[in-house]
């Protein structure tokens, strides 16, 4: 990705990022400082990325983002960490605003703290064994309600101990 550096500015569309075996690192997305949404609703979209481990490239994106942000199945990311600048969610076509599921090692999603107000859509946590908190969230103050009717969907993540990152909820 690297060979993208010359990219600045805010994305009309969305950031999709999947099935990329090799990839590491998001190194050369540095510029990007805003994301639109795909037709789906989704924003950022990081999914089955085998070994990535690090999305500090995407700190300059500042603000809120108009959908959804997806991040699962990439089985080396440990932090949310690039994420700082991000504001707010908007929903995807399920009516989801946040979705973390099949990060194997994903210990924080501390970087989520500049997420502020309600989401207009469900946030969705499931599969992540090693989440202990969800202290990313404090800011969030209310919740919408995705197609399933769900507003919160927690499950399996063996490890989270505590979910007082919601408690402005």
């Amino acid at each position: 990705i690297e060979g993208l550096s010359a990219v600045r500015g805010a994305l009309p569309g969305a950031l999709t990022i999947q099935d990329n075996p090799k990839l590491t690192t998001l190194d050369g997305l540095e510029g990007v400082e805003g994301l639109g949404e795909n037709n789906g609703g989704t924003s950022l979209y990081l999914s089955a990325n085998a070994v990535l481990w690090s999305i500090k490239a995407l700190s300059g994106i500042r603000g809120s983002l108009p959908g959804a942000l997806t991040i699962s199945a990439n089985p080396h990311l440990t932090t949310l960490d690039g994420l700082q600048g991000v504001e707010g969610l908007g929903k995807n076509s399920a009516g989801d605003s946040l979705c973390l599921s099949s990060n194997d090692v994903l210990q924080s999603m501390d970087a989520l703290f500049a997420v502020q107000g309600s989401l207009p859509g469900a946030v969705i946590i499931e599969s992540n064994a090693n989440l202990t908190t969800l202290d990313g969230l404090r800011g969030v103050q209310g919740l919408g309600m995705n197609h399933d009717r769900d507003s919160l969907h927690l499950v399996s993540n063996t490890a989270l101990h505590s979910i007082e990152g919601l408690s402005a909820v």
